[in-house]
């Protein structure tokens, strides 16, 4: 009751934050024009004008990246670089080559699903929760019901249940099912449907504890975070969280065109196989006969041509989460 006291106390002696002026940011967005109300923010936020407007400033000089000797491929790859940069710093990744960029969360879940499908071995189990949406759910259901039976191999998917009365997850009820055959753990990091945020330090605590042996000699469970519904309005650093992979998706954040971002541990994306082949995922000069070689990190995992210019919207879209300036260009 004291340190209640004494936080109401400091809470007023605090100055009171600036008003929003809602009418000025309304207009940065083009559908109150047309009269509507948007209420499904959670599956998709409106886009400012200036990031449409940034996409069409970027257009004349736009070129393929990584492929050209012109200074319009050269400038407009710089750019798409920058891009990974800068979402790395956005959630507090180590630098580019812990990213790899998708279309959306599902995707990003996905390559995650497949890039460790060889990795599973009979008996083991993946342990998710009944508060998913299915994009973190129906994967791992298919990974162990219709695909690797197909190749003889039997992986059990384990479901922890929640409080229907509050929307929180059963914590006791998870730790049950994690156990020393359990290689992975998924949980959505904000409910899309409750909107409760789960604890994730505590799940990490229960996935570190599994003592499930991975490839690499490591005695612990990896963990999965769909960040779809928590990046956008929650500051979130992937070092701090513990995480091995973070999916998330840029049209929760503004960005008009679809970007997906899979955050894993730099290791995991050196170990693991890639989800797309060809195109600029190969190392220049490396595709023979007799052996193909794979491109350095993050190139590995971006196959054929990318989502150049969505890729520095998105990134311009991380600046304005936060409040700051455009990455690398005017205005």
């Amino acid at each position: 009751m004291i340190a209640l006291t004494r936080r109401r106390r400091e809470s007023r002696q605090q100055p009171a934050a600036a008003p929003v002026d809602v009418e000025v940011i309304r207009r940065h967005f083009a559908f109150p024009e047309a009269g509507r109300v948007v209420t499904n923010n959670a599956a998709s936020t409106q886009p400012p004008r200036e990031l449409p407007a940034l996409y069409r400033s970027l257009a004349p000089a736009y070129e393929n990246v990584h492929r050209g000797q012109s200074t319009a491929s050269q400038q407009t790859t710089a750019l798409f670089e920058q891009s990974y940069d800068t979402i790395a710093q956005f959630i507090g990744a180590p630098g580019r080559s812990s990213l790899a960029l998708y279309r959306n969360t599902t995707e990003a879940i996905n390559a995650v699903m497949y890039s460790l499908l060889t990795e599973f071995r009979d008996g083991d189990n993946v342990v998710t929760t009944l508060m998913e949406h299915n994009s973190n759910y129906v994967p791992w259901y298919a990974m162990c019901r219709e695909i690797l039976p197909r190749f003889g191999r039997r992986v059990d998917c384990r479901l922890a249940r929640f409080d229907p009365a509050t929307g929180e997850l059963d914590l006791d009820h998870l730790a049950s099912l994690i156990d020393a055959r359990t290689k992975l753990v998924c949980c959505t990091g904000a409910s899309n449907f409750f909107g409760t945020r789960n604890p994730l330090t505590a799940v990490r605590a229960l996935a570190d504890a599994s003592g499930y042996r991975q490839p690499n000699g490591e005695r612990r469970s990896y963990l999965l975070v769909d960040g779809a519904q928590l990046v956008p309005g929650t500051f979130v650093d992937v070092q701090a969280l513990g995480v091995d992979y973070l999916a998330f998706s840029f049209h929760k954040m503004l960005a008009p065109f679809g970007v997906g971002v899979l955050y894993a541990r730099e290791h995991l994306l050196r170990a693991t196989l890639p989800f797309l082949y060809g195109g600029d995922m190969i190392a220049e000069g490396r595709v023979l006969p007799d052996l193909v070689e794979y491109n350095a990190l993050p190139w590995k995992y971006a196959a054929g041509t990318p989502n150049i210019l969505g890729t520095i919207v998105s990134c311009t879209a991380s600046k304005l989460a936060v409040g700051t300036v455009t990455c690398g260009l005017a205005g």
